[in-house]
């Protein structure tokens, strides 16, 4: 396996396939959704000023100072489809405790008590945690373009938009590519996989495709980063992210979001870590098709994508660690409660 220290900085170079940095556009404030008095948990209320629905302005005016000379420009790759990026909170569609599994003796309430899109969440939640040492955000959105809302044209940029950091020193790049499931080139390994139908493997397999399309588009980059997020568009981030300082992170831990707020399959929907730390967990892709010894056991039931994951991370003594102060949550459409609905 590559040590993981040889690939501690992104490659610079002229990217495998178009990409296109959007650039800034005036704002046109408006409301921010409607929050609500009674939020549980301490989640502090929703009392900002004007801001814009798609991109709010998140970063603080005054960059903060980075507490670490290590600590330095954050890579944010965002990989998978639009289903509640943008989703009001008052669609009959926008989950409550269906989707949102949290553990009622830590914390109840449902995502709509946070007054917040999910995009918004990330914006007011997440984006100011790395105004500091500067951010880029990384986009990869497969797409049928079968006509529906959450399914772009092929190469539609704006789709990416909702996610534009305020700060123009931080950048949005963003691919919106058509949707092909890739084939297992081991299939005999996927005999136990949890889901048996060979379409969930294409699934899994192109979730891991896009998070490694994202991943070249960082290494693609002019820049440098210290630090990698792997963030889906539907993650609801609910309480300020603490600052990198404190997650004193090192080059064999990732850490995933706390499991006493939301629950379950917390391995693979946020990550952070250090550059290198994060590449085999955005390069599974690689492994999936090439890398028996990635796969779990042949001798249990079943195994599953966040199996999977563990086990690929540890053949590279990588560990996979729970945060309780990364409080956030997938945030699902009613009308989806499998992996294969549309």
């Amino acid at each position: 396996f590559p040590d993981l220290a040889a690939d501690s900085r992104p490659r610079a170079g002229k990217p495998a396939y178009p990409t296109q940095l959007i650039q800034i556009q005036p704002r046109v404030a408006t409301k921010l959704s409607p929050s609500v008095s009674n939020i549980p948990c301490t989640l502090p209320p929703s009392n900002a000023p004007d801001a814009v629905t798609a991109a709010p302005a998140a970063e603080p005016p005054t960059p903060r100072p980075v507490a670490s000379s290590q600590i330095g420009r954050v890579a944010v790759c965002v990989t998978g489809q639009l289903r509640t990026l943008t989703l009001p909170i008052t669609d009959p569609l926008f989950p409550q405790k269906e989707w949102y599994k949290m553990n009622p003796k830590q914390c109840e309430g449902t995502p709509r008590d946070l007054g917040l899109t999910v995009a918004e969440s990330i914006h007011r939640n997440l984006f100011p945690a790395f105004a500091g040492s500067g951010f880029d955000v990384f986009m990869v959105v497969s797409t049928r373009a079968d006509g529906t809302p959450h399914q772009p044209a092929v190469g539609n940029l704006s789709a990416c938009a909702p996610l534009r950091p305020a700060n123009p020193t931080n950048r949005l790049f963003c691919r919106v590519p058509l949707e092909r499931l890739p084939k297992p080139a081991l299939p005999d390994a996927w005999a136990n996989y949890y889901y048996k139908k060979p379409v969930y493997w294409g699934q899994l397999l192109l979730q891991a495709l896009d998070e490694q399309r994202c991943l070249e588009m960082a290494r693609a980059s002019d820049k440098s980063y210290t630090h990698m997020v792997r963030l889906r568009p539907d993650w609801q981030q609910r309480l300020p992210f603490p600052s990198i300082d404190r997650l004193a992170l090192d080059d064999h831990t990732i850490l995933f979001g706390s499991k006493k707020r939301c629950c379950c399959g917390n391995e693979d929907t946020f990550a952070i870590g250090r550059w290198g730390t994060m590449i085999p967990y955005m390069d599974r892709y690689t492994d999936f098709q090439t890398n028996r010894e990635a796969f779990p056991s042949p001798n249990l039931s079943y195994w599953s994508a966040e199996g999977f994951l563990v086990n690929t991370l540890r053949l590279r003594k990588v560990e996979l660690k729970e945060h309780d102060e990364i409080d956030g949550c997938v945030v699902k459409p009613l009308n989806r409660k499998f992996a294969g609905d549309p």
